[in-house]
């Protein structure tokens, strides 16, 4: 699968940005509530090819999902 620049930068973006809101969830800046709320606003924003699985893959094999 080929992706269009447009999805390439919106995929890069999402990804970038939710690192720095785990970031901010492993210093206990925000909360678990918090992080997935946030994370559905950046779904909608960017709107990644990956729908955020990569992201969220990450928090169900540590077990902190909420």
């Amino acid at each position: 699968m080929t992706m269009t620049k447009e999805e390439f930068r919106n995929e890069y973006l999402y990804n970038m940005t939710m690192v720095h809101v785990k970031n901010l969830l492993k210093k206990g800046l925000v909360t678990m509530e918090e992080y997935w709320q946030i994370n559905a606003k950046f779904k909608e924003k960017y709107n990644p090819v990956s729908d955020g699985l990569l992201s969220e893959n990450e928090l169900l094999c540590t077990g902190k999902r909420a």
